[in-house]
């Protein structure tokens, strides 16, 4: 007779464990009663994948993170500041260098609750550096990595960068919110690549002090940047020539360089919003360089709100637009509202003759009497079917001859909602209703719901055959309702 043994491994069980600034009880980790201190945990080996660290309370020293995940989904290691365990408190990054340190770290999610803005951070003088990070990845190769829901508020002068990434592969920042604040984050690396940037509020300083661009990724490919609010209010300097941008992207000088390629900018609000003192010409929605299609296209820009200015302030005199420096690429921009209050001049501005261009389905509209240059294409092909369905009203600058198509106009009255009080959905009397090209595909088939706001904006299904012009949709079913913000489920 044969007997076939049969052995079941069960998985090992995810383990908890806990931290405060000093620790308690015992110290082994294992409750919050007995919670390591910061830095028992920093020398601590034993977290692994599929557990997770909770945080409580006032933290004051920096926390190093030590060991790594073992893959995605169950094997994330998962860093918890948000105070989900019995008993845990939010956890307050307070001190004067709050910096999370991850170095050659992966398959790891950070929770987030809020920093404090310690003395450093709250002087906003000098340059930034990395004493000024709240994460920081050390210059180091960093993958897997999700960091969710923290926020901070500097100073209207303060130069805090939340994020300094350097070498981020697979990495997600999402949920967030930053204010006044010097940027996102920088990475200037060919090891750079898919990144994902979701539904975060990320608002500038007024700063004078540094270079101040809120996403700036040089040499990436596969960036995704969605469902964000993105306004830059720092004003570009005569005497240091910094020119700061909401989106920033290039080729570095650096060895082993890559060109960006594979770019999908979708459903954000991207605003420009600069008082004096002003340099025109040294901010822009969009600084777009030397994208090649290396990821099969170069560029997507489409549901997007951008603005410029609100009627008191200024805006920069660069809008959104690709140089190529001589390399070829292959963009979209569709279905993108583009507004023009005070600036921005060369609001969409595609130079250098070596791109495609399809564009299709938006609506500019300018604060009557600006002029200089709105509407500059000339440079580029135009995608299969030409330009088409695009709507340029009271933009009296120069305009690219027939970069409006046969369906468009330079003269009809889009009849936004609200346009002084920044409500750019349409009214029900609104020509566009319903005029846009529902041929162009079903990657472009959302809109944003008006009343939506941001981050996280609800998305629309456009109609078949039915679509508005502009990110605005009226009249589709809801695909998306906003979650709920920060939440996180903690087993124990």
């Amino acid at each position: 007779m044969l007997f076939i043994l049969m052995v079941v491994v069960a998985p090992a069980s995810a383990a908890s464990y806990f931290v405060t600034q000093s620790g308690a009880g015992s110290q082994n980790g294992l409750t919050l009663a007995n919670a390591w201190s910061v830095a028992n945990y920093n020398s601590s080996a034993a977290p692994t994948g599929g557990d997770t660290v909770f945080f409580s309370g006032t933290i004051t020293s920096t926390i190093v993170v030590a060991t790594n995940g073992t893959g995605n989904s169950a094997g994330r290691l998962t860093l918890n500041f948000s105070g989900s365990c019995s008993g845990c408190t939010v956890a307050t990054l307070s001190t004067a260098n709050p910096r999370i340190s991850l170095s050659n770290r992966s398959f790891i999610t950070l929770f987030g609750g809020p920093y404090n803005a310690g003395a450093t951070f709250a002087a906003g003088t000098g340059t930034a550096d990395d004493s000024l990070v709240l994460i920081t990845f050390n210059r180091t190769v960093n993958h897997d990595i999700t960091i969710d829901g923290f926020s901070y508020t500097g100073p209207v002068a303060g130069i805090a960068t939340p994020w300094d990434a350097y070498f981020p592969q697979n990495v997600t920042v999402q949920n967030c919110h930053f204010d006044n604040v010097a940027g996102l984050g920088y990475s200037d690396s060919n090891l750079t690549h898919d990144l994902d940037i979701k539904n975060n509020f990320i608002r500038t300083s007024a700063n004078t002090k540094t270079q101040t661009d809120v996403v700036t990724f040089g040499d990436a490919v596969n960036v995704t940047i969605e469902g964000n609010y993105l306004v830059n209010q720092a004003p570009g300097q005569n005497n240091n020539g910094q020119h700061n941008d909401v989106i920033q992207t290039f080729h570095s000088g650096a060895g082993g360089a890559n060109n960006p390629s594979g770019w999908v900018v979708r459903y954000n609000w991207i605003g420009l919003t600069m008082n004096t003192p002003f340099r025109t010409g040294d901010n822009s929605w969009m600084q777009l360089e030397s994208f090649d299609n290396a990821a099969g296209f170069g560029l997507k820009i489409y549901g997007n709100v951008f603005v410029g200015g609100d009627g008191t302030t200024n805006s920069g005199n660069n809008g959104f637009g690709m140089d190529t420096h001589g390399i070829t690429s292959t963009n979209y921009v569709y279905n993108n509202t583009v507004i023009r209050k005070n600036g921005p001049d060369r609001t969409i501005g595609w130079i250098s003759a070596n791109g495609t261009l399809f564009m299709r389905n938006n609506v500019g509209m300018a604060t009557s009497g600006q002029n200089s240059v709105d509407v500059d294409v000339a440079a580029f092909t135009p995608g299969t079917g030409g330009w088409d369905y695009n709507f340029w009203y009271q933009f009296d600058g120069s305009v690219t001859s027939g970069s409006w198509g046969p369906h468009g106009s330079t003269s009809t009255n889009p009849l936004f909602a609200n346009y002084n009080g920044d409500d750019f959905s349409l009214t029900a009397a609104s020509p566009l209703i319903g005029a846009g090209d529902s041929t162009i595909g079903s990657e472009f088939s959302q809109g944003i719901a008006p009343g939506a706001t941001w981050p996280n904006p609800t998305l629309v299904t456009r109609p078949n055959s039915a679509w508005d012009v502009g990110a605005f949709q009226s009249g589709g079913q809801v695909s998306r309702v906003n979650p709920p913000m920060n939440l996180s489920v903690a087993v124990q």
